[in-house]
């Protein structure tokens, strides 16, 4: 995955402000303008890799997360998990 981030962003010419992966899970923030256009480039890399993108507005879900903006400070909230002990 890191190859994969090296090589599309270098066709498109970008600097991500932010960019976090967890195995095969990605978060990020691009410009609006260039969504579509990045979606493309990472969709175009190999025809079995295919990704899928949502687009948040001041709220997102990344793995057991909801990462919220407010005022322009980033707050995260951890969904509980229920832990089950088998015997």
């Amino acid at each position: 995955m890191q190859a994969l981030k090296n090589e599309m962003l270098g066709r498109v010419n970008l600097h991500l402000l932010f960019y976090l992966r967890y195995v095969d899970d990605v978060i990020t923030v691009v410009p609006i303008t260039l969504v579509d256009i990045i979606f493309e480039q990472f969709n175009s890399y190999h025809r079995r890799l295919q990704l899928t993108i949502e687009i948040g507005n001041k709220k997102i879900n990344f793995l057991d997360m909801t990462i919220i903006i407010v005022c322009a400070c980033v707050r995260t909230y951890v969904r509980a998990c229920v832990r089950v002990i088998m015997r």
